[in-house]
């Protein structure tokens, strides 16, 4: 058996290793690969709202109310939060 890691998959798990112009686009790829939990940990390094609430639109997106609502209750986000809120509680009809 062979292992093979496609270009698109191959992240360091060292986030240090990174510059932070590099940074954007490590983010970008675990944001597509629905990595959130690692692009969580790129925003906290980060630092712009920018990054925060592309993660918090992709976390919407896939239908992970919970996570988007803790990246804006992050970025403080508050009319976000309600929002997200409401349809937390909504069933599929």
């Amino acid at each position: 058996m062979i292992k093979l890691t496609l270009s698109t998959h191959e992240i360091s798990p060292n986030i240090s290793e990174y510059s932070n112009s590099d940074l954007g686009g490590v983010l970008d790829k675990n944001i597509a690969l629905g990595r959130f939990r690692n692009a969580w940990t790129i925003c906290q390094v980060l630092n712009k709202e920018d990054s925060w609430r592309r993660l918090g639109v992709e976390a919407m997106k896939k239908q992970e109310i919970d996570f988007a609502m803790r990246v804006y209750r992050t970025i403080g986000d508050v009319g976000m939060v309600w929002t997200l809120e409401e349809f937390k509680d909504v069933e599929d009809r």
